[in-house]
């Protein structure tokens, strides 16, 4: 197999949709600063604040690999008995930001489908597993390292000239961004100061900023409405639609002010997302409160649901504060209008998505075989979807489920309710 052959198994989902929420962090922060800030900055500032988002190199250090001293003899737990196979592990330590390796476990040998190594985020190291059978000769530990070491090195060097590749694109991005708004404040001082009239005050500025701030608060309310000066339909249409169908666990618990400031919290991490933002920019998403939760009705691209749970789960991975289960369904589903006139929908697109997320645990993602089966259609999702069969569900539906994880998003967990679903 030649080494590109080798390099075309491997995936980035993951990280390359890292280094895009970066580089718009990072855009964001240059568009924050205030028109002092960007006035009076120089080479050194845009140093500083592309240093703030810049990552280091990243490298694989092989020459200075090592093997476990312990040799691990492999059970048949069938019968409980050696079968004369060892197990061993390679320790290859690296140099840069272990965030950057954490899908190295998702990369397959392509000769027999296993892991090409896993990664120690605490040592910053990356290990090798490696299998000596019994009726292999002595020489095939050497080489299936080697093997393994070589793969590991191709997808290092990959993500390593992503890396680099961004730091370059993160330069340029920022560096035009802040020229481009000192272009605009200083032409605009200049075209002020032709008028020659006298600077005051505004205090609309001030109500401009408590406006927007507000309007932040109550986005998820008014996104979905209509103006009071518009015809509101009264017939509901039927549409192919992908329900994203989120749920706070344990939010009945929470005393009432926990609660309110639970519910915030999980709103203002879906307004941040990307998938969220474009939806909504694009007139493609309807919003629903759902008291404990909310459901995220996406229309035309069914990867959107997808790429947006991802990110939620990402984000509040390491919260405490927020802990969430997820579903996910497509189908065809009325759009409708409530009482107020604002949109809703109704039908088993957004029932399945419910159905769906109700068989999960914390931070697991559940998702329909619908679902599973159109991102199983496209390079790199495989890797995340495990089957868990058919359950029943309410009212005596059978719905096929598959959990959504992986390295940094998700639960990989076995769902407990399915497990006792298959006791009973």
């Amino acid at each position: 197999m030649s080494n590109s052959d080798e390099q075309s198994v491997f995936t980035f989902n993951f990280i390359d949709y890292k280094l895009r929420e970066r580089l718009e962090e990072a855009l964001a922060y240059v568009n924050a600063l205030s028109k002092e800030e960007v006035l009076q900055s120089d080479d050194d500032l845009l140093r500083t604040i592309i240093a703030r988002f810049a990552i280091p190199d990243l490298r694989l250090r092989s020459q200075d690999r090592t093997i476990d001293d312990e040799t691990v003899e492999l059970v048949d737990h069938t019968f409980d008995r050696k079968t004369g196979d060892t197990g061993h592990q390679v320790l290859i330590p690296f140099d840069g930001d272990p965030e950057w390796l954490i899908e190295i476990d998702h990369q397959k040998d392509p000769n027999d489908g296993f892991p090409i190594a896993f990664l120690d985020k605490k040592r910053r190291q990356i290990y090798i597993k490696c299998r000596l059978s019994a009726t292999d000769t002595e020489d095939e530990l050497k080489r299936s390292v080697d093997h393994r070491t070589r793969l590991a090195e191709q997808y290092v060097t990959l993500v390593a000239q992503k890396l680099a590749n961004f730091n370059s694109e993160l330069m340029i991005e920022m560096t035009n961004d802040l020229e481009r708004r000192r272009e605009a404040i200083q032409k605009a001082k200049r075209a002020r100061d032709l008028l020659g009239l006298p600077e005051a005050n505004n205090p609309r500025n001030q109500e401009m900023r408590k406006k927007m701030e507000h309007l932040k608060q109550e986005l998820m309310k008014r996104m979905s409405s209509s103006s009071k000066t518009e015809q509101i339909s009264i017939e509901p249409t039927l549409d192919i639609v992908h329900v994203f169908f989120i749920d706070i666990v344990g939010y009945s618990k929470l005393p009432v002010d926990k609660q309110t400031s639970t519910l915030q919290l999980l709103q203002d991490t879906v307004l941040q997302t990307r998938e969220f933002t474009l939806a909504i920019e694009n007139k493609r998403l309807i919003a629903i409160p759902t008291g404990d939760g909310m459901a995220l009705a996406f229309f035309g691209d069914p990867l959107a649901p997808a790429r947006c749970a991802m990110e939620v789960s990402h984000r509040i991975r390491n919260s405490s504060d927020l802990t969430l289960r997820m579903g996910l369904h497509s189908g065809p589903t009325y759009v409708t209008r409530d009482i107020n006139g604002h949109e809703n929908l109704a039908g088993d697109g957004i029932n399945i998505a419910q159905r769906v997320m109700d068989c999960g645990d914390a931070e697991h993602i559940l998702l329909s075989k619908r679902v599973a089966e159109d991102l199983s259609c496209l390079s790199g999702w495989s890797q995340y979807l495990s089957d868990l069969g058919e359950v029943e569900v309410k009212h005596g539906k059978r719905i096929h489920i598959f959990n959504f994880s992986g390295a940094d998003f998700g639960n990989p967990a076995h769902p407990t309710k399915l497990v006792e679903t298959k006791k009973t």
